[in-house]
């Protein structure tokens, strides 16, 4: 896969994921969590958790927008294939 694809993937889907608690509530800190998915005919599958937020709301939450996400096309050799990732997001 492309690595310029590969960071438009991980921008698209940062965008999409956002905690609910206010942005500027600094008594709390970001939460993080790594999801691992299957990307497949331009859509995120089988999203799941591999480092969980701490919060099961918010993990479900997170897998929601995960999901959600508008991936753009791939690019390179094997763009076709489906393709696994485990991202960090903060």
């Amino acid at each position: 896969m492309d690595l310029h694809w590969q960071a438009s993937l991980l921008n698209s889907i940062q965008s999409v994921v956002h905690d609910p608690i206010d942005a500027a509530d600094m008594s709390t800190p970001s939460p993080h969590a790594s999801v691992k998915f299957t990307y497949a005919d331009g859509v995120i599958e089988y999203p799941d958790i591999v480092e969980s937020t701490g919060n099961p709301d918010l993990d479900r939450l997170l897998l929601y927008q995960v999901a959600s996400a508008q991936p753009p096309k791939p690019t390179g050799p094997y763009a076709a294939e489906p393709h696994e990732f485990i991202l960090g997001l903060d």
